[in-house]
C-alpha cells in the first residue's frame, strides 16, 4: 500500500515469504533463459531455432533492443505482408510455441507478435511474417513450460 510517498510493508508475513514463494513458482514449473542476438541478424528466427532444440513449450516474457527491419502479417494487403524499415525500438514482444505428436510425427505451432515505436513517436506492430531483423543486440527472455 502506497501513502505519502512511501511504501508499507506487511509485517504478519515472515520476511522475504513472497519472494521466497515466488522462486519456488519459477524454480518447480518455468525454466527460464536469456535469448542475445546480435546486430544484423534475424531475430525471430533466432528465436524459433532455439525452440526447436528443445522439447518444452516456450513463451516470450520479455525483450529489449532496437530492430532495422520488420515484415508483419497484413491481411488487407495484396500478398499479405507488410515491411517496415528504419530504426524501431522494441516496446512488446510476444510468442508461444508448442511441440505436439501426431502420428509419430513432430510438429511445431506458435507465432510471434511485436509493437516497435519509431524515433518520431510512431508506433507500429502485428503479427511477424517473416524477418525481424536487429539493429542493436537484442536480448528475449524466454520461458521453458512444464512437459504434459
Amino acid at each position: 500500500m502506497r501513502t505519502n510517498n512511501q511504501v508499507r510493508v506487511r509485517t504478519d508475513e515472515p520476511s522475504g515469504f513472497i519472494g521466497q514463494r515466488v522462486s519456488r513458482i519459477i524454480r518447480g514449473n518455468v525454466m527460464t533463459h536469456i535469448i542475445t542476438v546480435n546486430t544484423g541478424e534475424d531475430v525471430s528466427m533466432k528465436v524459433l531455432s532455439f525452440f526447436q532444440q528443445g522439447s518444452r513449450s516456450m513463451c516470450i516474457l520479455s525483450a529489449t533492443g532496437v530492430i532495422s527491419s520488420v515484415t508483419f502479417h497484413q491481411t488487407d494487403t495484396s500478398g499479405g505482408k507488410v515491411a517496415f524499415e528504419g530504426r524501431y525500438d522494441l516496446l512488446t514482444f510476444a510468442g508461444s510455441f508448442v511441440h505436439s505428436e501426431t502420428g509419430g510425427m513432430r510438429n511445431l505451432s506458435g507465432g510471434m507478435s511485436v509493437s516497435l515505436i519509431s524515433p518520431e513517436g510512431r508506433v507500429i506492430g502485428g503479427r511477424i511474417d517473416g524477418q525481424l531483423v536487429a539493429a542493436s543486440p537484442v536480448q528475449i527472455l524466454v520461458g521453458f513450460l512444464p512437459e504434459n
